[in-house]
């Protein structure tokens, strides 16, 4: 079974606008939606996409954590969620003209009791399940509370960690997948790493001395660098619209697991694993399986190994 962790999930209020936001006046929305949010809860709508099912844990409270256990039950993903006392915090996405803009909600502080009550609920894993780690932390709990959940878990559970930053640091403890993109891997190493695939590469190698099994550092529009403890690859991104890049690098490394669960070697992993990331951002909703599999006929791409 596969089991995606989201300790700070959100429902995120997307708004489209024709134009450049006006500061000091009124900016009319074209369009809008709300989605439930959370780079773990994004994984098991991938997955789901995919044909794979998935088990959400984690954390949401208020009637933004209603909206998103309402949503998983609605696309038939399977969860056990913690109600908090304190309500799960609320995005606001604003893609203006195509420029993109980010407002972030206050996270919920959690309490003893209800961390607690979570790690109780990882007593259902078991060896050779996955597991993913997805995205930054409510208040409340310990800044290494992915590497101590790892440690809980039964030996042969393979996790996969997508956080930023100390966070990132923190938590590796020898991962089946570790995927930062450009930003959060420079953040992370405090470095302002190239947007070249070889310096890329140098530094996705840390990662891999550090303890990670296979590492993917995403490169936005540029394509993606894969590497592991033999392959280190680069691979140029699909061309298409972008409509929303939100839930891209989540989808990402749902595709890598998908691929891996099913026999597939490392290249093509990756291939699909890039292929998953371009259907989201092409689209104002998680990719389908569909949009997937016609990226992957594209031959497009530009791919080769880094020396």
């Amino acid at each position: 079974m596969i089991y995606t962790i989201s300790l700070n999930p959100a429902l995120d209020y997307d708004v489209y606008l024709d134009s450049e936001i006006t500061s000091n006046g009124i900016n009319h929305a074209q369009n809008s939606s709300f989605r439930a949010a959370g780079k773990g809860i994004t994984v098991s709508r991938m997955l789901k996409n995919l044909g794979l099912p998935s088990v959400c844990l984690g954390f949401a409270g208020g009637f933004a954590g209603k909206f998103i256990s309402d949503e998983l039950n609605r696309f038939g993903i399977h969860s056990n969620i913690i109600e908090t006392a304190e309500a799960t915090r609320i995005n606001v996405k604003i893609n203006a003209n195509g420029t993109e803009h980010e407002i972030t909600g206050v996270p919920p502080c959690i309490n003893n009791d209800e961390y607690e009550r979570f790690l109780s609920s990882l007593d259902v894993i078991k060896p050779d399940d996955y597991v993913f780690f997805s995205g930054s932390v409510s208040s409340g709990l310990p800044s290494n509370v992915y590497k101590i959940i790892s440690q809980r878990l039964p030996k042969g559970v393979k996790t996969i960690l997508d956080t930023r930053g100390n966070l990132l640091l923190e938590n590796l403890d020898e991962n089946f997948l570790v995927k930062p993109n450009l930003g959060e891997l420079s953040e992370a190493f405090s470095a302002e790493i190239p947007n070249k695939p070889e310096p890329i590469a140098e530094y996705a190698g840390k990662l891999i001395k550090a303890g990670a099994k296979n590492v993917i550092v995403s490169m936005g529009s540029d394509g993606a660098v894969f590497i592991n403890g033999i392959e280190r690859i680069f691979i140029s991104a699909h061309h298409g619209e972008v409509i929303n890049t939100m839930g891209a690098g989540d989808s990402c490394a749902a595709g890598f697991v998908y691929a891996k669960i099913n026999g597939m070697n490392d290249l093509q992993a990756f291939k699909t694993a890039v292929a998953c990331g371009s259907a989201t951002a092409f689209s104002t909703e998680v990719g389908s399986k569909e949009s997937v599999e016609r990226l992957l006929d594209i031959n497009g791409v530009v791919c080769y190994n880094l020396r």
